[in-house]
C-alpha cells in the first residue's frame, strides 16, 4: 500500500491533483461571487389577529404584491446604483413565494375529503432578489433591507391603526370665516373624537406607560377637562356676552338653522307617532303565528313573522324619537342664541380682540395637549404593532466565499484522485483487455474469411 502511494507521488500525480484542486477552487469562488452573493432571500412574517384569514390589521384583504409597489421601490432603490433603473425591470428580478408545511397540506386535504372547502392562507412569505449586473458593486443585501424597511412603513401607514385624529393644529383650519360659537363646535367635536380614541386605547391596555411615565388615564382626564371645562367656559363667555364677529350674518345662519331644524323635528316626530299607531293596530293574539310578505336588504321578497315586523316598528319608533329629541335640543340652542343676538348690539372691536386672545390661548392649550397625547399614543402603537410585520434577511456575504472554495476544492480533489486511480490502475487493465479482445476479433474474422 505504501509502495503504491509512493509510486503515485513519484510519478508526479501530485502536481496534477494540485492543479485540479486550484481550478475547482476558482470555480467555487466564481459560483460564490456570481451566483450566491448576488442572490439573496428575505423571510417576511405576519403576526397579528386576522393574518391567518388573509386580512390586514384594518380588515382589508392582504396582498403581498404590494411590496413591489412603485412607491416602495422608489424608496428602496434611492441612493443605490440601480436608482435610475426602471421599476418594471427591478420587479422582474424579484420573486415572491411561500411554502406549505406538511401539516398544513394534510389539513387542506382532510377538509376537501370531508366535503369542506379546503384552503390555506400563508402568514410567511419568501422574497428573492437577484442583482442583474453580477460584476457591479453588490447591493443585493442593501436593496432587500431598504425594500423591507420601506414596505414596513407603507404597511403600517396604510393598513395598521391610524391615530391621525389625535393630531390637532390650528394651522390646519381657517377660522377666519367662522364665528366664535362655530369655532367652539369644531373644537368640541374634535376633542370628543380624540377622547373616544384615547378611551379605546386605555381599555385595550390600562397598564401601558410611556417613557416619561405617562398613561392613558392621565391624558383622558386632561382631555376631558379641556373639553368639558375650558371649552365650555369659552362658549359660555361668548353666549352670555352675545359676542360675534358678524352679528347680522350669524343671525341669518341661525334663522336658516332654526327653520331647517324645525322641519326635521316635525318629520321625525310624525314618523315616530305613525310607527307607534301602527304598533297599536296589531292584534297580540296573531303576532306569534301570522306571516307577512317582507323585503330584505337585497330587495328580495320573503315571508316574515308578524312578531319580527312589530319588533322593527318598535325599534324604528324609538330611534326616530331619539333623533327628534337631539334635534329639539339643537333647536333650543339656536333659538336661545338668536334671541340673545337679536337683543344685543354689534360686538365692539376691543371685545373682539379680547375674545381672539382668549381663543388663541384655547388653541395653544389644545395643540400642546394634542402633542402630549400623540407622543403617548405613538409609543403605544409602536409597542402594539412591533411584531405585526417582521422580516429576516440572510447574512451579508464577503467577496471571498471560503465555504464555497473549500467545498469545490474537496470535490476537485476527489475528481482528480479518481482520474489518477484510473490512469494508474484501471487504464492498463482496460488497455490489456481491449487489446486481447481486438486480437480475438481479428482471429475470428480471419477464420471466417478462410472458410468462405
Amino acid at each position: 500500500m505504501l509502495n503504491t502511494i509512493y509510486r503515485l507521488f513519484k510519478k508526479k500525480y501530485f502536481l496534477f491533483i494540485l492543479l485540479i484542486v486550484m481550478l475547482f477552487a476558482v470555480m467555487g469562488e466564481g459560483y460564490h461571487f456570481l451566483i450566491l452573493s448576488n442572490m439573496k432571500s428575505m423571510t417576511v412574517s405576519l403576526n397579528y389577529p386576522g393574518a391567518e384569514q388573509g386580512l390586514n390589521p384594518d380588515g382589508s384583504r392582504f396582498n403581498i404584491s404590494e411590496m413591489s409597489d412603485d412607491e416602495i421601490l422608489n424608496e428602496a432603490k434611492k441612493g443605490l446604483k440601480i436608482e435610475n433603473t426602471d421599476n418594471e425591470k427591478i420587479k422582474s428580478r424579484i420573486f415572491i413565494t411561500t411554502k406549505f408545511s406538511q401539516k398544513a397540506m394534510e389539513n387542506v386535504v382532510s377538509d376537501i375529503r370531508g366535503g369542506m372547502r379546503g384552503s390555506y392562507v400563508p402568514t410567511t412569505y419568501y422574497i428573492y432578489y437577484s442583482q442583474k449586473n453580477k460584476f457591479a458593486v453588490n447591493e443585493t443585501y442593501e436593496f432587500l433591507q431598504a425594500l423591507a424597511t420601506g414596505y414596513e412603513k407603507y404597511f403600517t401607514r396604510k393598513h395598521a391603526e391610524n391615530n391621525s385624529i389625535l393630531r390637532f393644529s390650528s394651522e390646519d383650519y381657517d377660522f377666519s370665516s367662522y364665528d366664535y360659537s362655530e369655532i367652539y363646535t369644531v373644537l368640541y367635536n374634535r376633542a370628543d373624537e380624540m377622547l373616544n380614541l384615547v378611551i379605546d386605547h386605555r381599555n385595550e391596555n390600562r397598564s401601558f406607560r410611556s417613557e416619561d411615565n405617562l398613561n392613558f388615564d392621565t391624558v383622558r382626564d386632561e382631555l376631558s377637562n379641556f373639553k368639558n371645562v375650558k371649552l365650555e367656559k369659552f362658549h359660555s363667555y361668548v353666549i352670555q356676552n352675545s359676542i360675534s364677529k358678524d352679528r347680522p350674518g350669524v343671525m341669518n345662519k341661525l334663522e336658516y338653522l332654526k327653520d331647517k331644524s324645525a322641519v326635521d323635528y316635525e318629520k321625525l316626530s310624525d314618523k315616530s307617532e305613525i310607527e307607534k299607531k301602527a304598533l297599536n293596530m296589531y292584534d297580540p293574539k296573531i303576532t306569534a303565528i301570522a306571516f307577512v310578505p317582507s323585503v330584505d336588504n337585497t330587495n328580495s321578497y320573503y315571508m316574515s313573522r308578524t312578531k319580527t315586523g312589530i319588533d322593527d316598528l318598535a325599534k324604528n319608533s324609538y330611534e326616530s324619537g331619539m333623533d327628534a329629541a337631539k334635534i329639539s335640543k339643537k333647536l333650543d340652542g339656536y333659538l336661545n342664541r338668536y334671541s340673545k343676538l337679536s337683543k344685543a348690539s354689534d360686538t365692539p372691536l376691543s371685545e373682539k380682540e379680547y375674545t381672539d386672545a382668549y381663543l388663541n390661548r384655547i388653541l395653544k392649550d389644545f395643540e400642546e395637549l394634542s402633542q402630549k397625547i400623540c407622543n403617548l399614543d405613538d409609543e403605544y402603537l409602536k409597542y402594539k404593532t412591533e411584531n405585526y410585520f417582521t422580516y429576516k434577511i440572510g447574512e451579508k456575504q464577503s467577496v471571498i466565499g471560503f465555504a464555497a472554495i473549500v467545498k469545490f476544492s474537496v470535490i476537485g480533489f476527489i475528481f482528480a484522485f479518481l482520474i489518477v486511480l484510473y490512469m494508474e490502475f484501471a487504464h492498463s487493465f482496460i488497455y490489456r483487455k481491449t487489446k486481447s479482445a481486438k486480437k480475438a476479433i481479428a482471429v475470428m474474422t480471419k477464420l471466417k474469411s478462410e472458410g468462405e
